[in-house]
């Protein structure tokens, strides 16, 4: 896998705490933003089911995991 190198500048605040998490974590920075930036597409993905699903979830009055597992159930 080709590597890119990206520069970036964080606040003092951001810095120290990416250093904080990095030495929790025990992964380098690189490794720490890799996550966020999946953790990221992650996120917008699960966005676009819940906006996708939400005319189903009014359709059917969902207010709860159990409405869902009612729905399913009968």
């Amino acid at each position: 896998m080709t590597r890119k190198i990206v520069s970036l500048s964080l606040s003092d605040k951001a810095y120290k705490r990416l250093n904080q998490i990095q030495k929790q974590e025990d992964k380098s920075r690189s490794e720490l933003i890799r996550g966020l930036l999946e953790a990221y597409d992650n996120r917008r993905s699960w966005d676009k089911v819940v906006t996708a699903g939400r005319p189903t979830k009014n359709r059917f009055n969902i207010k709860s995991e159990q409405d869902i597992i009612d729905i399913l159930n009968d």
